[in-house]
């Protein structure tokens, strides 16, 4: 397992641990904003109902970051609100993919309203969240310098060749 992770760069490695955040984040924020949607409390849930959410929430962090990222990596203050926006797409896109999964229909339409809701609504979920976002853009920029100075290297030299 070691040799796998040691193939990854280390702004590679630090892109998976940004994103691994984010779906830990994102199963906590989840629940508790997918619970509006389908409440816990009810004794005829089983486990598995729980399961399923804690999953789905996971799923659609992982997803709706993944799907983010091109809004990530810039520098300034133009890439700064890039990555906000990029925040909030991911947010709202959690929103979607964790409502269509847990409440198809319905919870695809305010699933997103419920996500934001409980961002305000618990404000230490709100800040681990916008945290997350944060890493990410960090471990973003990371990448997006040592791919610059792996292909500034590789036309460098083929420059010298020539």
């Amino acid at each position: 397992m070691k040799e796998f992770f040691r193939s990854f760069s280390h702004a590679e490695r630090l892109s998976l641990v940004a994103l691994a955040l984010i779906i830990l984040v994102g199963a906590v924020v989840g629940l508790w904003a997918f619970d509006d949607l389908q409440p816990i409390v009810d004794t005829s849930q089983p486990v598995w109902g729980i399961l399923w959410k804690i999953a789905a929430a996971m799923c659609s962090a992982g997803i709706a970051a993944r799907s983010a990222t091109r809004f990530f990596g810039g520098r300034g203050p133009v890439g700064t609100a890039r990555a906000v926006f990029g925040a909030v797409v991911g947010t709202l896109a959690f929103g979607v993919l964790g409502g269509t999964l847990i409440l198809p229909i319905f919870g695809t339409m305010f699933a997103p309203w419920f996500v934001v809701l409980t961002l305000f609504k618990q404000p230490i979920l709100g800040v681990l969240w916008a945290l997350a976002w944060t890493a990410f853009a960090i471990a973003r920029i990371r990448y997006e310098d040592e791919r610059d100075t792996i292909f500034t290297a590789r036309s460098s030299a083929y420059a010298d060749v020539t």
